[in-house]
């Protein structure tokens, strides 16, 4: 329901239960602390008075305010909107895959339980990111990443000078970048050439 039929519903209905129970406007005013004005008003729509002002108005008529959720006539579910808002995410960690609604750069694995999950489009992107970077590098090949904050410059420094900068997702955490980034690192020294996410 839009905020003109609410409106509406309560001017109407406000209206009827104070005529029903003989109340005229300056009486009802009374009887709620407030002026014959903004009764007015809201009768006539003009003012939009908070629940707690509602509800205030039907305990001096003797009446309870009820409000009733009702499923939408659109033709298409609730659930089925809210499975079209999921989107696929992957654990860098552990690679545990899983369906979320959530949309943030990083959540947390339902499995292993660490901050280290993002929507696998991410992934994907990173990856072929640092596929590049590791391509471009194999003239002073990339060291194993053990210590992202001790190593991070010798790294940078060495990605900046032979892959000319490239580097995976702004968007992404440097301690994701650089795990995808060592992922693949591994996996070209094991010989797993340039074919993509295992």
């Amino acid at each position: 329901m839009d905020e003109i039929k609410l409106k509406n519903k309560i001017q109407v209905g406000l209206t009827q239960l104070r005529k029903s129970r003989n109340v005229t406007q300056d009486k009802l005013a009374e009887m709620v602390g407030s002026n014959r004005v903004f009764i007015a008003k809201i009768e006539s729509g003009v003012s939009n008075p908070s629940y707690d002002f509602v509800d205030k108005i039907a305990k001096a008529l003797e009446a309870e305010v009820e409000i009733n959720f009702k499923q939408s006539s659109s033709q298409e579910s609730f659930a089925a909107k809210m499975q079209d808002n999921r989107k696929e995410y992957i654990c860098v960690g552990c690679s545990h895959k899983w369906m979320s609604a959530i949309e943030r750069n990083v959540v947390q694995c339902p499995s292993c339980r660490k901050l280290q999950g993002i929507s696998y489009a991410d992934y994907l992107d990173a990856w072929n990111s640092c596929e590049a970077i590791i391509l471009k590098m194999k003239a002073s090949p990339l060291p194993p990443i053990r210590s992202i904050k001790s190593e991070f410059p010798t790294i940078f420094k060495l990605i900046s000078k032979s892959a000319g900068g490239t580097f995976p997702n702004p968007k992404l955490p440097l301690n994701i970048a650089m795990k995808i980034l060592e992922q693949v690192r591994q996996k070209h020294e094991r010989g797993g050439g340039d074919g993509g996410k295992e």
